[in-house]
């Protein structure tokens, strides 16, 4: 699985050599949610001048519905939001067949996070303070079949992840890689551990 950092790249450095890419591109149909409401709209105003906004929702359970009504290309999940927060919310998107590609979104530079990220199917982690800069990449890359994950991160906690899911794309599965589901890996039942200490799901990013 092809793995992108960004170096500060925008937009306009993108160079595309087939025409009918970008605009498959640009045809992206995107769902977000996000808790904090002005943080949200701030994404929808920014995504809507290149993309299909489908909704922005204000939770994990609301996006859930609202996946099973736009089936969208590609699902924005804040890591900590009430009711459902990010992790649980692309976990149950995976165990329900959800083909969309999965970017995480949070303040959070905490390499357990991303990893857990990736076991169940997640394709892009982007931290919030490098938005404007990595946002655009990451849902590109994603569209592409490529992971994206800010470059604030470090590859080098979740390189074994990533080689396993490299193992997986090349053997034709689809299928998440899990190791025996989400809460029975180390980055599991660390994500597992913080949640019940309130620091997904409360934490304001």
């Amino acid at each position: 699985m092809p793995v992108y950092f960004a170096a500060g790249l925008d937009k306009s450095s993108l160079n595309y050599s087939d025409a009918l890419r970008e605009e498959a591109l640009n045809r992206a149909r995107i769902l977000i949610a996000d808790d904090y409401a002005p943080f949200r709209e701030i994404i929808r105003s920014r995504l809507e001048m290149d993309f299909e906004v489908v909704q922005a929702v204000e939770n994990g359970k609301m996006l859930l519905e609202a996946e099973s009504k736009h089936k969208p290309d590609v699902c924005l999940l804040d890591v900590s939001m009430p009711v459902l927060n990010g992790i649980e919310t692309a976990l149950q998107l995976r165990q329900r067949g959800c083909t969309a590609k999965i970017i995480l979104l949070t303040i959070i530079e905490d390499p357990d996070y991303v990893q857990a990220a990736l076991e169940i199917g997640a394709s892009g982690f982007v931290i919030k303070r490098n938005l404007d800069v990595d946002l655009y990449i990451a849902i590109k890359e994603v569209m592409e079949g490529r992971t994206f994950i800010s470059p604030a991160i470090s590859l080098a906690h979740f390189k074994s992840v990533l080689i396993a899911s490299d193992q997986a794309a090349n053997s034709g599965s689809d299928q998440p890689v899990m190791d025996n589901g989400l809460l029975q890996s180390q980055a599991g039942k660390c994500i597992a551990t913080k949640m019940m200490a309130g620091r997904v799901g409360t934490k304001r990013d």
